[in-house]
């Protein structure tokens, strides 16, 4: 039952703008968003519990309290749709700490393959790490923009969809570099 839980938590917020798109159709701002604050609860909760293998994936939700809470309290939309800005934030926030407290997140990632990563493999793995930055923070001014100035079935269709490709995108461009070109 417990996983079943943890799955469908990871579903709603794998699918956060098409929850938030039709949510909005049918309940107000500050429904939706008290509805939200309980899965985003939830999933801290139930990541407390992996925290040592990766204790990272348990802070990124928190960023979306705040956020959430300006929906419920205000009964407005706007916090609600800065919630991929706040996960972004905090992603970018983790990542560049990583950067200058090692290992980088990808570096811990990838020692969990290989745990003798070579000097060369580190070297790579933070360029990796500061390239996934990069992405954190045109990602979160593109969501930024669409929050604040497109209508919701925009928002939806770029946070939903268009974010999901870039981050398939870069995900697959490095594994194959990283295959085909660094033979790693």
């Amino acid at each position: 039952m417990k996983t079943l839980i943890i799955w469908g938590i990871g579903a709603v917020l794998a699918l956060y703008p098409f929850v938030v798109y039709f949510g909005l159709q049918v309940l107000s701002p500050a429904t939706l968003a008290s509805i939200l604050l309980c899965t985003v609860a939830l999933r801290v909760w139930f990541s407390a519990a992996s925290q040592s293998v990766s204790p990272w994936l348990t802070w990124a939700p928190l960023a979306a309290i705040p956020v959430l809470l300006v929906s419920f309290f205000a009964d407005t939309a706007t916090g609600i749709k800065l919630y991929p800005i706040a996960i972004n934030l905090m992603l970018l926030v983790i990542f560049a700490v990583s950067l200058v407290k090692p290992p980088s997140i990808i570096e811990s990632l990838a020692r969990l393959h290989q745990p003798n990563l070579p000097s060369s493999g580190v070297r790579y793995t933070r360029n990796v790490t500061a390239i996934w930055c990069v992405f954190f923070i045109a990602n979160g001014l593109i969501s930024g923009y669409t929050a604040m100035y497109s209508d919701l079935q925009s928002w939806m269709l770029y946070n939903g969809f268009i974010a999901y490709i870039a981050m398939g995108v870069l995900f697959a461009v490095e594994f194959l570099f990283r295959k085909c070109v660094m033979k790693v």
